[in-house]
């Protein structure tokens, strides 16, 4: 896959994963500007100062992610597999993706979800990875996701 723009400029995929996180940083931005509990942060230190201050981080992938040599430059790797990644390296007890799709209830494999472009392709290396439970909520789950947290089944499970 391939933006039409990359295509036409003529730019490498290395150019291009660069600008995506530098786009998910820009929205992290305006998203942290929407409230005050919200704080920025782009290291684990900054996360975990975050968490101690009884805020909620919004993370800044670049200097984490342009920095991992596991994390390739690709077209496959998108926010899903780098929030399995970054939940990874702080030991995460569970992921949460949040989606515009609805998703069944109960348990989808993590292929089939690929598949579907529901999750990335590099999404289940990531995931099996981490050794964590991972969870789809859709937009009527939204407000489900304190209860996901607090261990309450809500959403869909992702399985191998």
């Amino acid at each position: 896959m391939r933006w039409a723009a990359q295509a036409q400029m003529g730019f490498d995929d290395r150019a291009a994963h660069r600008m995506g996180l530098l786009a998910m940083e820009q929205y992290g931005c305006a998203i942290e500007n929407l409230h005050e509990a919200l704080a920025l942060a782009d290291s684990i230190d900054s996360i975990r100062r975050g968490l101690a201050d009884g805020q909620v981080p919004v993370w800044l992938p670049t200097p984490m992610a342009l920095g991992a040599a596991e994390i390739p430059p690709s077209w496959d790797v998108t926010s899903d597999s780098l929030a399995a990644w970054l939940a990874g390296k702080i030991g995460a007890e569970r992921l949460v993706l949040v989606k515009q799709v609805e998703p069944a209830s109960g348990t989808a494999r993590v292929a089939d979800l690929a598949e579907r472009g529901i999750v990335d392709r590099a999404f289940a290396n990531f995931h099996a990875a981490s050794g964590f439970p991972a969870f789809i909520l859709g937009p009527k789950d939204h407000g489900a996701v304190g209860r996901l947290l607090c261990g309450e089944p809500v959403g869909m499970r992702i399985i191998a």
